[in-house]
């Protein structure tokens, strides 16, 4: 109750001010029944309530990259949500984009552990986008690339000497063969300084080693496998924060 007194009272205090006008235009972002009910309350007439989930809100949007064109709305809000978003100054971007008049952005006091999960997440974030992360992690994949390809030599020798292999044998010696593929092909495009490209091939060998090759060895190893799979899963993770990055300085330097 505390949050909405003070959200509602900021709002009449804009009002009061003459800062906001109740015919507006506004867009409200990550939107829910609390937002609903303070700008009905102060007899806003033309409000938007967008947010990633469609059961809140009527238009599903990504604060960081709204679909709406430039001066869509006059007033653009954001309460308590910034916290969630992986880069706030991205989604404070979109809202001062879309909206002709001004923005209004409501933060709460955070809890210790919630300062500390921020406080962290921006440290990762300073790593992955330090330029040189970017050589480094495809040093990662440029060795899994060489281990791969050993790998397919060995299995293709012990083939070609008459020894037997299994079923899962082949199976995992195709799944390391086209994640070997997909990874030196990322690799390519990263020494082409091509970073979204690669991190694309580097997402989809992941994946293939993910769902194939970690299936084949769980059956081989059982759970000897389960440091390869958290240490993929990882990667995986990574890779997708760093596409979404790419993404983002596309968005910008689209919009310079």
């Amino acid at each position: 109750m505390e949050r909405e007194h003070f959200y509602e009272r900021v709002v009449g205090e804009l009002l009061e001010q003459g800062l906001v006008r109740r015919e507006m235009r506004v867009l409200v972002v990550a939107g829910g029944e609390l937002d609903r009910r303070v700008f009905a309350a102060h007899g806003f007439g033309d409000v938007t309530f967008s947010n990633l989930s469609s059961q809140d809100a009527a238009d599903f949007e990504d604060a960081e990259a709204l679909s709406y064109p430039d001066g869509s709305f006059d007033l653009a809000v954001i309460s308590a949500a910034l916290h969630h978003c992986r880069s706030p100054h991205h989604a404070l971007l979109e809202l001062h984009r879309v909206a002709r008049v001004g923005l209004v952005a409501l933060e709460a006091r955070d809890s210790a552990l919630m300062r500390l999960a921020i406080r962290l997440r921006d440290r990762y974030a300073r790593l992955v986008e330090a330029p040189r992360f970017a050589w480094a992690f495809g040093g990662v994949f440029a060795v899994w690339a060489v281990i791969s390809s050993v790998t397919i030599v060995v299995l293709v020798l012990a083939v070609g000497s008459g020894n037997h292999l299994s079923f899962i044998d082949l199976a995992s010696l195709a799944s390391s063969a086209v994640s070997g593929v997909l990874v030196i092909l990322g690799v390519n495009q990263l020494r082409r300084d091509e970073r979204l490209a690669a991190y694309l091939f580097f997402e989809r060998a992941l994946l293939v080693e993910i769902f194939v090759g970690e299936f084949f060895s769980f059956i081989h190893q059982q759970f000897g496998a389960v440091f390869g799979l958290a240490l993929n899963i990882l990667l995986l993770v990574t890779v997708k924060y760093m596409i979404r990055g790419e993404h983002d300085l596309e968005r910008l330097g689209a919009a310079h």
